[in-house]
């Protein structure tokens, strides 16, 4: 399998490339930080897959303007001070993809019923202000926040 050098070192809440004393959140963690963002009485579903929930979650994070952002920028706030920027990500074949217009925020966890896929969330233009949470193959390159220890 192509995957097993990534697979055999993939460790939930390893370091990684964040610096010492901090880790990749796991899924759970990226789910305290958007189910604590989201409107009451609204409520995040952790287990959802490939659903945008967790409204307007996903726009606190979120740069406000066209700055950066392509139009529209819909529900972003950036009430978090966060100040989310769509970085896009690279694809599995090398290119850049979805710069201006998402960026995705990866997880150190493993989906189990896939393998060779992580958990990552997502917010973007086309979202609105929810957070996509979804699977992705490690061929990807997104963005990672470092959450500290």
């Amino acid at each position: 399998m192509e995957y097993s050098l990534i697979e055999d070192s993939f460790i939930e809440g390893a370091q990684g490339i964040c610096p010492t004393g901090w880790h990749i959140p796991t899924d759970a963690e990226q789910f305290i930080l958007e189910n604590y963002l989201t409107d009451s009485p609204n409520t995040c579903v952790a287990s959802r897959e490939a659903t945008s929930d967790c409204l307007n979650a996903g726009g606190k994070l979120k740069e406000s303007g066209t700055a950066h952002w392509d139009s529209p920028n819909t529900g972003a706030t950036n009430s978090s001070l966060f100040t989310g920027l769509p970085a896009g990500g690279r694809g599995p074949t090398g290119t850049f993809v979805q710069i201006g217009k998402a960026f995705r925020l990866l997880s150190s966890s493993i989906d189990d019923s896939h393998p060779t896929y992580f958990w990552n969330r997502r917010i973007s233009i086309t979202d609105g202000s929810a957070i996509l949470r979804q699977e992705n193959t490690f061929m990807n390159g997104w963005s990672v926040r470092c959450l500290k220890d």
